[in-house]
């Protein structure tokens, strides 16, 4: 029931990770954002019967980011910077790109950006780590 059942869904779906719900509380604008944010990576549920069998859902593998956004998350080692690689160079890599096995990233903004903001000293440092793309 409202609104105890909605509240177990959302946490075993681990929607409210990150988020201290009080049940007459209303949500500030970040931990709305944080439900948000969260419910991007939810497995979906697919709708499977009809007519005598209208309840009927399968969990599928696909989340709001990849089937309509079609935005893929993964983890993958970083295998090659401008300032070195772990691998056999395929080629020369510009400041702002980080190959990661058998990917290949641009940004428009140089990579050093994103440097200070992980505690990195040096984009050198990604070499062989394993990170989220």
């Amino acid at each position: 029931g409202y609104p105890a059942g909605y509240l177990i869904t959302a946490s075993q779906l681990e929607l409210l990770q990150g988020v201290a719900v009080q049940d007459a509380e209303p949500l500030t604008r970040g931990e709305m954002a944080r439900l948000v944010y969260n419910a991007l990576e939810i497995k979906l549920f697919d709708k499977e019967g009809y007519g005598a069998d209208a309840n009927q859902y399968n969990t599928v593998e696909d989340t709001i980011l990849t089937r309509y956004l079609n935005i893929s998350h993964y983890k993958a080692k970083v295998a090659a910077t401008y300032m070195g690689e772990i691998a056999t160079p395929i080629r020369r890599h510009e400041k702002n790109e980080i190959y990661f096995e058998n990917v290949s990233v641009t940004s428009e903004t140089p990579m050093t950006s994103f440097i200070a903001a992980a505690d990195k000293s040096e984009v050198g440092d990604y070499l062989g780590a394993v990170c989220d793309v």
